[in-house]
């Protein structure tokens, strides 16, 4: 998918342990998944990941994408880290979260963002990362009674 844009976009109770509510994944032999700004979205109480970035193939991975407006709550419990971004074949490159919003209650024991690769050519770069502040992050962990998450992994 290249050159999109989506708004206002809400998923409840949506995948599971083997598929993220929201899956951005570059394949095949053609330029990655990039140009791609998403205003809006909410993924609430998701089965496992809530997002996911990755790539397994194609010319690059995912790339030049733009998140407003990002709300990922993983209240119930969850299985899973709320935004993943990699691991890829090819690395993941100028991804901007720009968020007045926050990423709420991941599971204990896992993150509520986490960045990963397959090898350190591959790591993600061009990483932004704008809203809520770990301090928001850690009020809300702390209110949901799951202490030993962590907010960011890299």
């Amino acid at each position: 998918m290249r050159e999109s844009h989506f708004n206002s976009l809400r998923f409840v109770r949506c995948g599971s342990a083997d598929a993220a509510a929201v899956d951005f994944n570059s394949q095949g032999n053609g330029p990655g998944t990039n140009e791609i700004s998403v205003d809006g979205l909410d993924i609430i109480a998701p089965g496992g990941v809530g997002l996911i970035l990755h790539s397994n193939g194609g010319l690059s991975g995912p790339g030049s994408m733009r998140f407003v407006g990002l709300h990922v709550d993983g209240q119930g419990g969850g299985t899973a880290t709320l935004v993943e971004v990699g691991p890829t074949t090819l690395g993941v490159n100028a991804i901007s979260i720009l968020s007045g919003r926050c990423l709420l209650n991941p599971p204990a024991g896992f993150a509520a963002i986490h960045f990963t690769a397959v090898d350190l050519p591959h790591s993600p770069f061009g990483i932004r990362l704008q809203g809520a502040s770990a301090a928001r992050l850690q009020t809300a962990r702390e209110s949901s009674s799951m202490r030993d998450a962590v907010c960011l992994s890299i």
